[in-house]
């Protein structure tokens, strides 16, 4: 199983060619807000991505998109049969590559603040 990388398999990912397993809670935290953050993903139902729903199925958990950027997720097992999703991939928040991902979504959020706390001045 590859290690995803946000620059490289994003697409991807958006597209609903493959589903992303996230092997500790700190892991899908991670994932789930880089997705929330820089790419506006939302969960299947319109909500927005705070819980990540990872202890229903802990190192099973594998996180799929469909192609309105909404996300699914499941155990690996039964997501194997999905027609759709072609490969599988772990996220690993300790990649260096996908470090700095994250160290982007950070820079813009705290722009983002400091925007706010001028504008309510």
């Amino acid at each position: 199983m590859e290690i995803f990388n946000f620059e490289k398999d994003i697409d991807e990912f958006l597209n609903n060619k493959i589903a992303v397993n996230c092997i500790t809670e700190e892991d899908a935290n991670q994932f789930l807000k880089i997705l929330k953050d820089k790419y506006s993903v939302i969960w299947n139902n319109g909500d927005i991505l705070i819980k990540n729903n990872w202890e229903d199925y802990a190192e099973k958990t594998c996180y799929f998109c469909n192609n309105t950027k909404r996300l699914k997720y499941g155990p690996k097992n039964l997501i194997e049969d999905y027609e759709d999703i072609n490969e599988f991939y772990q996220f690993n928040s300790n990649s260096k590559q996908n470090s700095n991902i994250e160290e982007n979504v950070n820079v813009k959020q705290s722009k983002k603040r400091r925007i706010t706390i001028l504008e309510d001045d």
